[in-house]
């Protein structure tokens, strides 16, 4: 179970292409909502494009792990359920910042 450790995790993200500084991990939990306000929705819609659909995941309780990149203003949000990376995204930190799914980077 990809989400379980942190040296999974951290395989996990590298697998993306992308170094985590993981010396700085910050998580929170989340209860995944019951019913999806629009801006879930649109949030969902980004997981998909990862292979990912939180909307199984309804009314289950997550931690959202956030790993700053190494070298850039990306941090990386996975969300974890019962050890499983369920989701997250790579979130540009910077004043016009955007998200983008957790896909390989090239």
């Amino acid at each position: 179970k990809m989400g379980a450790t942190n040296a999974l995790r951290v395989e996990y993200i590298k697998s993306l292409g992308l170094e985590p500084d993981d010396s700085n991990v910050s998580s929170k939990v989340i209860t995944i909502p019951e019913k999806f306000s629009k801006v879930y929705k649109e949030y969902n819609q980004l997981q998909k494009k990862a292979g990912f659909d939180l909307s199984r995941y309804k009314g289950e309780a997550a931690t959202v792990y956030n790993y700053n990149i190494c070298g850039s203003d990306r941090e990386l949000h996975l969300i974890v359920c019962k050890n499983k990376i369920i989701g997250g995204d790579i979130a540009d930190i910077s004043f016009n910042g955007k998200m983008l799914p957790l896909k390989k980077i090239y």
